[in-house]
């Protein structure tokens, strides 16, 4: 690392020390630990800690330096050594996945309001924490939490060749990154009296991925940046919130959405309600972006196929043929397969502004306040006996 003057006549670079935590009098638990419980993107970008020195375990009296858990949902285990790994912090790290592996959401929550809890002393009801954790995950569903393969952690300055060559063998056996190794180096920079920490990530080996040719279509470029991707994720996630907003506002609550289920990777958000009171939910809204330069916006409604008959089919094109939905009734179309069926309508769409939002959510709205009532009723006819709906 190197300090750099551009003002001077002569820029002039100056090299600055890597120096020891030990030597700074810096420790695991009292300071590298609270930087990264402070800002958890000093490792990784999209962590979310949970638990700090974790220990309750029923049979061992371990502690976990930290646990976090990432946008997908899994659980995070995080050891961290000062300036030597140690031969053996990859079995430590192990072991506390073993003793986790079977935790539940509710334990994560509780967990977060834990944690919560020693740095304000609110938060005893965990309701901070769930809204916290349903905003983090890209899902937004906390059924989602520990679900994917729990994940470790190791921070160290300098690592063992003894944990890197396990590292190495145990992420090839499983066929997935089980363990990512980050090194912490210290650069101090005398003239300014200033401290820096570079990190960096050993293993799995940065940009391999980039590298590789698979087989399958052809992918850009771009698709491969971790932060550039996380940025177009988070674009999504607010989009999608907007539409909601509009969409909900002034719509009677018999057909307004009692669940949500948001998913930013695969571009969709369902809504659902119920009309049962044992709060089957068989009917949905969904929202859903295609992927790529040209995106395709659709706004769908459907309902449960099994309740569905040929003249339940034929009803719903006679409605696609005489409702207005959309300024373009080409668009509207006729959806159907194993599971539901129901009406949708696409438009392209150039950008995720806020003008776009109130067009895709007029659309939604149209669904829950004209389509709904309508599907709803032919099919209580229906279930009476009556003649269907001409």
């Amino acid at each position: 690392m190197f300090r750099i003057n551009p003002e001077a006549e002569v820029s002039k670079s100056q090299r600055l020390t890597e120096v020891e935590f030990a030597e700074l009098g810096l420790k695991e638990r009292y300071d590298i630990q609270e930087w990264i419980a402070a800002d958890p993107d000093i490792l990784e970008a999209g962590l979310l800690i949970v638990a700090k020195e974790y220990s309750a375990f029923d049979k061992v009296r371990d502690r976990v330096d930290l646990l976090a858990v990432d946008r997908s949902g899994a659980l995070v285990i995080i050891e961290l050594k000062r300036d030597d790994s140690g031969e053996d912090v990859h079995w430590q790290a192990i072991k506390y996945a073993s003793y986790l592996h079977r935790i539940q959401a509710d334990d994560v929550v509780k967990m977060r309001a834990d944690y919560g809890k020693q740095g304000s002393g609110e938060d005893a009801t965990g309701q901070d924490a769930r809204a916290e954790l349903e905003e983090h995950l890209q899902e937004g569903n906390l059924d989602a939490l520990n679900k994917p393969n729990t994940r470790i952690i190791l921070a160290s300055h300098r690592f063992a060749p003894h944990v890197t060559s396990a590292a190495l063998w145990l992420n090839e056996q499983v066929d997935r990154n089980l363990i990512t190794c980050v090194q912490l180096k210290p650069f101090r920079d005398e003239v300014a009296d200033v401290l820096y920490l570079q990190t960096n990530v050993i293993i799995p080996v940065p940009g391999t991925e980039r590298l590789r040719v698979n087989i399958g279509p052809a992918q850009d470029e771009a698709a491969h940046s971790g932060p550039s991707r996380q940025k177009e994720y988070d674009e999504i996630k607010a989009f999608f919130q907007r539409v909601e907003e509009l969409a909900g506002q002034e719509v009677s609550s018999e057909v307004k959405p009692e669940k949500r289920v948001r998913h930013g990777r695969f571009q969709w958000t369902n809504m659902w309600y119920s009309r049962h009171p044992w709060g089957r939910y068989d009917v949905f809204y969904m929202v859903s972006l295609s992927s790529g330069a040209t995106r395709m916006a659709q706004v769908s409604f459907g309902y449960d196929s099994n309740r569905f008959d040929q003249n339940d089919v034929d009803y719903l094109e006679r409605l696609r043929e005489t409702t207005v939905l959309y300024d373009d009734q080409e668009r509207v179309v006729l959806f159907g397969d194993e599971r539901y069926r129901g009406l949708a309508v696409k438009r392209g769409v150039s950008s995720l502004n806020d003008e776009t939002a109130a067009i895709v959510a007029g659309v939604l709205r149209k669904f829950m306040e004209i389509i709904t009532p309508k599907v709803d009723g032919h099919f209580k006819d229906r279930d009476r006996g009556e003649a269907p709906d001409g």
